[in-house]
């Protein structure tokens, strides 16, 4: 697992991360790797925070051909 984030200035951020995972089974069975790779930004104003996620999960539980890709936008307010 790595990641990485930096801060742009005080309202705005960035992010990176990259995640693999190896499982090992019987000899008899097939292995496969679990890979994810997401990339985040957050934007804040006053209250509001705004945020945008995506990422790209490949062997998901382990299983060949079993990719996702996914988006995730969030809008949070603090009164």
């Amino acid at each position: 697992s790595i990641s990485i984030g930096y801060t742009v200035n005080d309202d705005l951020s960035i992010s990176y991360g990259q995640e693999e995972s190896h499982r090992n089974l019987r000899a008899d069975a097939s292995e496969y790797d679990l890979e994810i790779m997401t990339i985040q930004a957050a934007y804040t104003m006053g209250g509001m925070t705004m945020a945008i996620s995506h990422a790209n999960k490949d062997g998901v539980a382990y299983a060949a051909n079993n990719d996702v890709s996914e988006t995730i936008l969030a809008v949070t307010m603090a009164f």
